[in-house]
Protein backbone atom coordinates (compact mmCIF):
# COMPACT_ATOMS: atom_id res chain seq x y z
CA UNK A 1 0.00 0.00 0.00
CA UNK A 2 1.11 3.57 -0.67
CA UNK A 3 -0.68 6.72 0.55
CA UNK A 4 -3.79 4.72 1.51
CA UNK A 5 -4.74 6.13 4.90
CA UNK A 6 -8.37 6.92 3.99
CA UNK A 7 -9.33 3.46 2.73
CA UNK A 8 -6.93 1.08 4.45
CA UNK A 9 -9.14 0.56 7.50
CA UNK A 10 -12.02 -0.81 5.42
CA UNK A 11 -9.71 -3.25 3.63
CA UNK A 12 -8.26 -4.57 6.90
CA UNK A 13 -11.70 -4.87 8.52
CA UNK A 14 -13.00 -6.86 5.54
CA UNK A 15 -10.08 -9.28 5.97
CA UNK A 16 -10.41 -9.62 9.75
CA UNK A 17 -14.21 -9.95 9.51
CA UNK A 18 -14.18 -13.11 7.39
CA UNK A 19 -16.44 -15.96 8.49
CA UNK A 20 -13.53 -18.34 8.01
CA UNK A 21 -11.74 -18.18 11.37
CA UNK A 22 -8.05 -18.90 10.72
CA UNK A 23 -6.89 -15.76 8.95
CA UNK A 24 -3.50 -14.04 9.10
CA UNK A 25 -3.38 -10.42 7.90
CA UNK A 26 -0.05 -8.87 6.90
CA UNK A 27 -0.06 -5.14 6.06
CA UNK A 28 2.87 -3.99 3.92
CA UNK A 29 3.49 -0.22 3.94
CA UNK A 30 5.41 0.61 0.76
CA UNK A 31 6.93 3.87 1.96
CA UNK A 32 3.75 5.89 2.69
CA UNK A 33 4.09 9.37 4.18
CA UNK A 34 0.40 10.03 4.99
CA UNK A 35 0.30 8.42 8.47
CA UNK A 36 -0.92 5.12 7.08
CA UNK A 37 1.01 3.42 9.87
CA UNK A 38 -1.30 5.06 12.43
CA UNK A 39 -4.33 3.42 10.77
CA UNK A 40 -2.62 0.03 10.85
CA UNK A 41 -1.64 0.54 14.50
CA UNK A 42 -5.33 0.73 15.50
CA UNK A 43 -5.65 -2.99 14.84
CA UNK A 44 -2.86 -3.87 17.25
CA UNK A 45 -1.79 -7.51 17.35
CA UNK A 46 -4.64 -8.60 15.08
CA UNK A 47 -2.39 -7.82 12.11
CA UNK A 48 1.33 -7.95 11.27
CA UNK A 49 2.72 -4.66 9.98
CA UNK A 50 5.75 -4.38 7.67
CA UNK A 51 7.30 -1.10 6.49
CA UNK A 52 9.70 -0.79 3.55
CA UNK A 53 11.07 1.91 1.28
CA UNK A 54 8.93 2.45 -1.79
CA UNK A 55 9.66 -0.32 -4.27
CA UNK A 56 6.40 -0.61 -6.18
CA UNK A 57 3.41 -2.90 -6.04
CA UNK A 58 5.27 -6.10 -6.94
CA UNK A 59 7.92 -5.56 -4.27
CA UNK A 60 5.26 -4.87 -1.61
CA UNK A 61 3.31 -8.01 -2.48
CA UNK A 62 6.47 -10.10 -2.50
CA UNK A 63 7.32 -8.82 0.99
CA UNK A 64 3.92 -9.94 2.23
CA UNK A 65 4.20 -13.33 0.54
CA UNK A 66 7.59 -13.92 2.17
CA UNK A 67 6.16 -13.08 5.60
CA UNK A 68 2.98 -15.16 5.27
CA UNK A 69 2.91 -18.55 6.97
CA UNK A 70 -0.10 -20.17 5.32
CA UNK A 71 -0.37 -22.45 2.30
CA UNK A 72 -2.71 -20.15 0.35
CA UNK A 73 -2.35 -16.44 -0.38
CA UNK A 74 -4.56 -13.46 -1.23
CA UNK A 75 -3.13 -10.08 -2.29
CA UNK A 76 -5.57 -7.33 -1.33
CA UNK A 77 -4.88 -3.73 -2.34
CA UNK A 78 -5.52 -1.11 0.31
CA UNK A 79 -8.44 0.54 -1.50
CA UNK A 80 -10.35 -2.70 -2.16
CA UNK A 81 -12.25 -5.06 0.14
CA UNK A 82 -13.82 -8.53 0.44
CA UNK A 83 -17.24 -10.04 1.03
CA UNK A 84 -17.46 -11.63 4.48
CA UNK A 85 -17.73 -15.25 3.32
CA UNK A 86 -15.37 -15.13 0.33
CA UNK A 87 -12.48 -16.95 2.04
CA UNK A 88 -14.81 -19.64 3.37
CA UNK A 89 -16.08 -20.29 -0.16
CA UNK A 90 -12.55 -20.52 -1.50
CA UNK A 91 -11.59 -22.85 1.34
CA UNK A 92 -14.45 -25.17 0.43
CA UNK A 93 -13.43 -25.09 -3.25
CA UNK A 94 -9.82 -25.92 -2.28
CA UNK A 95 -10.99 -28.93 -0.27
CA UNK A 96 -13.13 -30.14 -3.18
CA UNK A 97 -10.32 -29.58 -5.72
CA UNK A 98 -7.06 -30.59 -4.01
CA UNK A 99 -5.12 -30.34 -7.28
CA UNK A 100 -6.23 -26.73 -7.85
CA UNK A 101 -3.61 -24.00 -7.59
CA UNK A 102 -5.52 -20.84 -8.58
CA UNK A 103 -9.09 -20.27 -7.32
CA UNK A 104 -10.94 -17.30 -8.78
CA UNK A 105 -14.29 -15.65 -8.14
CA UNK A 106 -16.29 -12.68 -9.36
CA UNK A 107 -16.14 -9.04 -8.30
CA UNK A 108 -18.17 -5.89 -8.15
CA UNK A 109 -16.82 -2.52 -9.25
CA UNK A 110 -17.68 0.28 -6.81
CA UNK A 111 -17.06 4.00 -6.75
CA UNK A 112 -15.11 6.00 -4.18
CA UNK A 113 -18.02 5.79 -1.73
CA UNK A 114 -18.74 2.08 -2.17
CA UNK A 115 -21.78 2.37 -4.48
CA UNK A 116 -21.94 -0.59 -6.87
CA UNK A 117 -21.28 0.32 -10.50
CA UNK A 118 -21.15 -3.11 -12.15
CA UNK A 119 -20.64 -6.81 -11.52
CA UNK A 120 -17.98 -8.82 -13.34
CA UNK A 121 -18.20 -12.57 -13.81
CA UNK A 122 -14.95 -13.85 -15.32
CA UNK A 123 -15.23 -16.69 -17.83
CA UNK A 124 -14.63 -20.33 -16.98
CA UNK A 125 -11.23 -20.68 -18.62
CA UNK A 126 -11.16 -24.47 -18.88
CA UNK A 127 -7.97 -26.38 -19.62
CA UNK A 128 -6.50 -24.01 -22.26
CA UNK A 129 -5.83 -21.33 -19.65
CA UNK A 130 -2.59 -20.01 -21.09
CA UNK A 131 -3.96 -19.24 -24.55
CA UNK A 132 -7.08 -17.69 -23.03
CA UNK A 133 -4.96 -15.37 -20.89
CA UNK A 134 -2.96 -14.18 -23.89
CA UNK A 135 -6.12 -12.47 -25.15
CA UNK A 136 -6.32 -10.39 -21.96
CA UNK A 137 -6.44 -10.50 -18.18
CA UNK A 138 -9.99 -11.35 -17.06
CA UNK A 139 -9.10 -11.63 -13.35
CA UNK A 140 -8.96 -9.14 -10.51
CA UNK A 141 -5.91 -9.75 -8.32
CA UNK A 142 -7.66 -10.07 -4.96
CA UNK A 143 -10.47 -12.20 -6.43
CA UNK A 144 -7.88 -15.02 -6.73
CA UNK A 145 -6.52 -17.35 -4.04
CA UNK A 146 -3.11 -18.81 -4.85
CA UNK A 147 -1.71 -22.02 -3.47
CA UNK A 148 1.80 -21.29 -2.24
CA UNK A 149 3.06 -24.37 -4.08
CA UNK A 150 2.31 -22.55 -7.34
CA UNK A 151 4.35 -19.51 -6.26
CA UNK A 152 7.21 -21.82 -5.35
CA UNK A 153 7.10 -23.30 -8.86
CA UNK A 154 7.01 -20.12 -10.96
CA UNK A 155 8.26 -17.37 -8.64
CA UNK A 156 6.63 -14.26 -7.19
CA UNK A 157 5.53 -10.99 -8.84
CA UNK A 158 8.07 -9.45 -11.22
CA UNK A 159 9.47 -6.27 -9.55
CA UNK A 160 10.56 -4.93 -12.96
CA UNK A 161 6.90 -4.49 -13.95
CA UNK A 162 5.27 -1.27 -12.70
CA UNK A 163 1.81 -2.51 -13.72
CA UNK A 164 0.17 -5.71 -15.06
CA UNK A 165 2.37 -7.75 -12.71
CA UNK A 166 -0.65 -9.90 -11.80
CA UNK A 167 -1.33 -10.74 -15.46
CA UNK A 168 2.31 -11.79 -15.83
CA UNK A 169 2.04 -14.12 -12.82
CA UNK A 170 -1.20 -15.71 -14.05
CA UNK A 171 0.47 -16.41 -17.41
CA UNK A 172 3.45 -18.06 -15.73
CA UNK A 173 1.16 -20.21 -13.58
CA UNK A 174 -0.88 -21.21 -16.63
CA UNK A 175 2.28 -22.01 -18.63
CA UNK A 176 3.35 -24.29 -15.77
CA UNK A 177 -0.02 -26.11 -16.17
CA UNK A 178 -1.31 -25.07 -12.76
CA UNK A 179 -5.08 -25.78 -12.62
CA UNK A 180 -7.43 -22.75 -12.38
CA UNK A 181 -10.71 -23.38 -10.52
CA UNK A 182 -13.78 -21.12 -10.70
CA UNK A 183 -15.57 -20.37 -7.41
CA UNK A 184 -19.07 -19.03 -8.27
CA UNK A 185 -20.54 -16.66 -5.70
CA UNK A 186 -17.21 -15.65 -4.14
CA UNK A 187 -17.38 -11.84 -4.42
CA UNK A 188 -14.63 -9.26 -4.02
CA UNK A 189 -14.92 -5.49 -4.44
CA UNK A 190 -12.81 -3.25 -6.67
CA UNK A 191 -12.86 0.51 -6.12
CA UNK A 192 -12.59 2.55 -9.33
CA UNK A 193 -11.92 6.28 -9.28
CA UNK A 194 -9.57 8.78 -10.98
CA UNK A 195 -5.93 8.51 -10.01
CA UNK A 196 -5.72 4.75 -9.49
CA UNK A 197 -2.89 2.85 -11.15
CA UNK A 198 -5.20 0.98 -13.54
CA UNK A 199 -6.48 4.30 -14.89
CA UNK A 200 -3.01 5.41 -16.05
CA UNK A 201 -3.19 4.44 -19.75
CA UNK A 202 0.45 5.11 -20.58
CA UNK A 203 1.82 2.97 -17.76
CA UNK A 204 -0.73 0.21 -18.39
CA UNK A 205 0.00 0.14 -22.15
CA UNK A 206 3.75 -0.17 -21.73
CA UNK A 207 3.48 -2.81 -19.00
CA UNK A 208 0.84 -4.87 -20.80
CA UNK A 209 2.83 -5.01 -24.04
CA UNK A 210 5.90 -6.01 -22.05
CA UNK A 211 3.96 -8.86 -20.39
CA UNK A 212 2.81 -10.16 -23.77
CA UNK A 213 6.36 -9.94 -25.14
CA UNK A 214 7.61 -11.98 -22.17
CA UNK A 215 4.96 -14.62 -22.79
CA UNK A 216 6.53 -15.56 -26.14
CA UNK A 217 9.20 -17.54 -24.27
CA UNK A 218 6.73 -20.01 -22.73
CA UNK A 219 5.67 -21.82 -25.95
CA UNK A 220 8.33 -20.92 -28.56
CA UNK A 221 7.26 -21.70 -32.10
CA UNK A 222 3.59 -22.21 -31.19
CA UNK A 223 1.35 -20.83 -34.01
CA UNK A 224 -1.63 -20.41 -31.70
CA UNK A 225 0.48 -18.40 -29.26
CA UNK A 226 1.51 -16.04 -32.06
CA UNK A 227 -2.12 -15.50 -33.04
CA UNK A 228 -3.32 -15.00 -29.47
CA UNK A 229 -0.44 -12.61 -28.64
CA UNK A 230 -1.25 -10.51 -31.70
CA UNK A 231 -4.91 -10.44 -30.68
CA UNK A 232 -3.93 -9.63 -27.09
CA UNK A 233 -1.81 -6.67 -28.18
CA UNK A 234 -4.68 -5.32 -30.25
CA UNK A 235 -7.16 -5.71 -27.42
CA UNK A 236 -4.72 -4.13 -24.96
CA UNK A 237 -4.33 -1.05 -27.16
CA UNK A 238 -8.11 -0.66 -27.23
CA UNK A 239 -8.37 -1.16 -23.45
CA UNK A 240 -5.78 1.56 -22.80
CA UNK A 241 -7.48 3.80 -25.36
CA UNK A 242 -10.75 3.58 -23.42
CA UNK A 243 -8.87 4.15 -20.16
CA UNK A 244 -7.51 7.35 -21.68
CA UNK A 245 -11.03 8.40 -22.71
CA UNK A 246 -12.29 7.79 -19.14
CA UNK A 247 -9.43 9.84 -17.76
CA UNK A 248 -10.21 12.75 -20.08
CA UNK A 249 -13.94 12.52 -19.24
CA UNK A 250 -13.17 12.72 -15.51
CA UNK A 251 -11.04 15.80 -16.05
CA UNK A 252 -13.74 17.37 -18.19
CA UNK A 253 -16.33 16.69 -15.47
CA UNK A 254 -14.07 18.47 -12.97
CA UNK A 255 -13.82 21.41 -15.41
CA UNK A 256 -10.03 21.19 -15.57
CA UNK A 257 -9.92 22.08 -19.26
CA UNK A 258 -6.27 23.10 -19.29
CA UNK A 259 -5.11 19.93 -17.60
CA UNK A 260 -7.45 17.97 -19.86
CA UNK A 261 -5.82 19.25 -23.05
CA UNK A 262 -2.30 18.98 -21.69
CA UNK A 263 -2.89 15.41 -20.53
CA UNK A 264 -4.39 14.43 -23.88
CA UNK A 265 -1.53 16.01 -25.86
CA UNK A 266 1.12 14.38 -23.68
CA UNK A 267 -0.53 10.95 -23.84
CA UNK A 268 -1.03 11.03 -27.59
CA UNK A 269 2.53 12.24 -28.20
CA UNK A 270 3.93 9.33 -26.20
CA UNK A 271 1.40 6.79 -27.51
CA UNK A 272 0.80 7.55 -31.20
CA UNK A 273 -1.13 4.31 -31.69
CA UNK A 274 -3.81 5.58 -29.32
CA UNK A 275 -4.05 8.75 -31.41
CA UNK A 276 -4.94 6.62 -34.42
CA UNK A 277 -7.65 4.86 -32.40
CA UNK A 278 -9.45 8.18 -31.96
CA UNK A 279 -10.06 7.99 -35.71
CA UNK A 280 -10.97 4.29 -35.77
CA UNK A 281 -13.22 4.24 -32.70
CA UNK A 282 -16.19 6.15 -34.22
CA UNK A 283 -16.26 3.64 -37.08
CA UNK A 284 -16.34 0.67 -34.70
CA UNK A 285 -18.88 2.16 -32.31
CA UNK A 286 -21.97 1.06 -34.36
CA UNK A 287 -20.56 -2.48 -34.54
CA UNK A 288 -20.14 -2.61 -30.76
CA UNK A 289 -23.66 -1.25 -30.30
CA UNK A 290 -25.11 -3.90 -32.60
CA UNK A 291 -23.26 -6.67 -30.78
CA UNK A 292 -24.48 -5.37 -27.42
CA UNK A 293 -28.10 -5.29 -28.63
CA UNK A 294 -27.78 -8.82 -30.02
CA UNK A 295 -26.43 -10.10 -26.71
CA UNK A 296 -29.15 -8.39 -24.70
CA UNK A 297 -31.93 -9.77 -26.88
CA UNK A 298 -30.41 -13.19 -27.38
CA UNK A 299 -30.33 -16.07 -24.86
CA UNK A 300 -28.25 -15.53 -21.73
CA UNK A 301 -24.94 -17.30 -21.65
CA UNK A 302 -25.21 -20.10 -19.18
CA UNK A 303 -1.52 -4.25 -0.50
CA UNK A 304 -2.80 -6.71 2.17
CA UNK A 305 -1.71 -10.34 2.27
CA UNK A 306 -4.11 -12.71 3.98
CA UNK A 307 -3.33 -16.19 5.23
CA UNK A 308 -5.60 -18.71 6.88
CA UNK A 309 -5.34 -22.30 8.15
CA UNK A 310 -7.44 -25.39 7.62
CA UNK A 311 -9.19 -26.73 10.72
CA UNK A 312 -8.65 -30.31 9.58
CA UNK A 313 -5.49 -32.32 9.11
CA UNK A 314 -4.62 -30.55 5.87
CA UNK A 315 -1.81 -28.08 5.38
CA UNK A 316 -2.15 -24.57 6.72
CA UNK A 317 -4.07 -22.27 4.41
CA UNK A 318 -2.98 -18.69 3.79
CA UNK A 319 -4.88 -16.55 2.16
CA UNK A 320 -7.85 -6.48 -18.42
CA UNK A 321 -9.24 -6.37 -17.34
CA UNK A 322 -9.95 -6.54 -20.88
CA UNK A 323 -10.35 -10.29 -21.49
CA UNK A 324 -13.63 -11.96 -22.41
CA UNK A 325 -15.99 -11.55 -19.48
CA UNK A 326 -19.63 -11.14 -18.61
CA UNK A 327 -20.56 -7.69 -17.34
CA UNK A 328 -23.82 -6.94 -15.51
CA UNK A 329 -24.36 -3.21 -15.10
CA UNK A 330 -26.82 -2.14 -12.41
CA UNK A 331 -29.09 0.81 -12.90
CA UNK A 332 -28.69 3.45 -10.22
Amino acid sequence: MLQSRRVLGEAIESALGQTYPCVEVIVVDDGSTDQTSAVAARFGERIRYRYQQNGGLSAARNTGIAAAQGAFLVCLDADDFLQRDVLAQHMQAACENPAGVVFYGQWQTVDRHGAILSEIQPPVVGSAVFHALLAGNPFLCHSLRLRRDGIDRVGTFDPALRACEDWDLWLRLAAARCPFVAVPGAVSFYRRYPGTLSEDPERMLRAGLRVLAKSRSHHPGCPRCRREIALGMLRWHFWCFHALKRRLAWQRARQTTGANLQDAARALRRMPVLAALFLVDPVLAPVRRARRIWRERGPSSPGVILSFRSRGKGASLADPRNGPMRRITRRR
